[in-house]
């Protein structure tokens, strides 16, 4: 039948609709949700998808889920979910930040890979966690996979040493300040106090006089003289009795050529001083000299020892110093050595055994 006998004039006709694959799929694919993926992160080991699709199938309905194998960057699973027919995308994540899975609190947020292309989203906000070296991406991780990873800004992280820091504090580099724990003394507390009739606090003029101070005090006087160190250039001298304590006290003129204070001991405050000795690494041999250690040092503590490398074919590479402090935390730290247009990381470490111990065993106790 010829074309014009089927149709009649000035009548409406449905179009015939082309048959073929291509119009099939195109037309068809019009009619699948695609759904809208998001990202879930920090899930415990062991989760599955199921266990996955347990704790959100109340927030909508869930055409899939996927746990990946590997970590993100963080060292956390983390896996995959896709809602069916949400309508508001941003407004569903917000309200799933607050899913649980035992003790542990999800990050779930909208995926920024779908199907191998970046999804750019108006209000997104990308926060990067600052680090020295960003871990190597293992081999078998889809893009997607690898782009996932973003951490809740309130996030808390365990900081080394004990603590917490926020992911804020982290991002900024910022040190989390602690409160050191009190320990109360009941006013009662009197140590020492059977000395207070023969004991003298004294603070000698120099460090070459307190390494010799046993001798010095035979020059001063025929008096045994106890001799205890209490830190820095601090000594508490104990006599015989209170008739030779006073009588040294008072000859001010004797005292005076090793010592810039003596005092009668009555439970006072004494100043907080101690020695350091330092160990300085990573000085060049061309600069290895007593200028520049010493002006290292300088930043540390009052120079007391001039500084001195271990030579006659022995150990170059530290040089030692010795410093007067006024902290009791253990010196260790990073300064950057500047020449010109070079620079050269020093390392300044406190010797643990220090230089106070010797001088006890030097001193001596009766």
């Amino acid at each position: 039948m010829a074309a014009r006998d089927r149709y009649r004039v000035n009548q409406w006709y449905d179009a015939p609709v082309p048959k073929g694959r291509r119009h099939d799929n195109k037309h068809s694919n019009k009619s699948v949700d695609q759904g809208t993926k998001y990202f879930a992160s920090n899930l415990p080991t062991g989760c599955s998808s199921a266990d996955l699709v347990g704790v959100l199938k109340g927030y909508g309905e869930i055409m899939g889920s996927y746990i990946a194998r590997k970590y993100d960057r963080l060292g956390k699973r983390f896996g995959f979910v896709m809602f069916r027919k949400v309508r508001d995308p941003l407004e569903l994540e917000s309200r799933l930040k607050d899913v649980w899975i035992g003790s542990y609190k999800l990050f779930i947020v909208l995926a920024r890979f779908v199907d191998g292309e970046r999804i750019t989203r108006k209000d997104e906000k990308h926060w990067q966690p600052v680090f020295k070296e960003v871990p190597k991406v293992q081999d078998g991780l889809g893009q997607e996979d690898r782009d996932e990873g973003r951490v809740d800004k309130e996030a808390t992280f365990v900081a080394q040493g004990g603590g917490n820091r926020s992911f804020k504090d982290m991002l900024l580099n910022k040190e989390v300040i602690q409160e050191l724990p009190e320990v109360t003394v009941d006013d009662k507390v009197m140590a020492l106090e059977d000395l207070f009739e023969k004991g003298l606090v004294a603070r000698v003029k120099e460090f070459g006089t307190l390494t010799e101070l046993k001798r010095n005090l035979k020059e001063m006087t025929d008096v045994d003289i106890e001799i205890n160190y209490i830190g820095g250039f601090n000594v508490l001298l104990v006599f015989c009795g209170a008739i030779e304590k006073t009588l040294f006290l008072d000859d001010k003129e004797m005292w005076m050529r090793y010592f810039d204070r003596v005092e009668a001991w009555n439970s006072q405050i004494v100043e907080f001083k101690r020695i350091a000795w330092l160990k300085l690494y990573g000085i060049p041999l061309h600069l290895s000299c007593k200028e520049v250690l010493d002006g290292i040092a300088a930043s540390v503590g009052l120079v007391i020892q001039s500084n001195e490398f271990l030579e006659g074919g022995k150990d170059l590479s530290y040089g030692c110093v010795g410093v007067l402090v006024n902290s009791a935390e253990r010196v260790n730290k990073m300064f950057l050595l500047k020449l010109r247009e070079c620079k050269f990381e020093v390392l300044v470490e406190e010797d643990v055994r220090g230089v106070e111990s010797g001088l006890f065993n030097r001193f001596g106790r009766r």
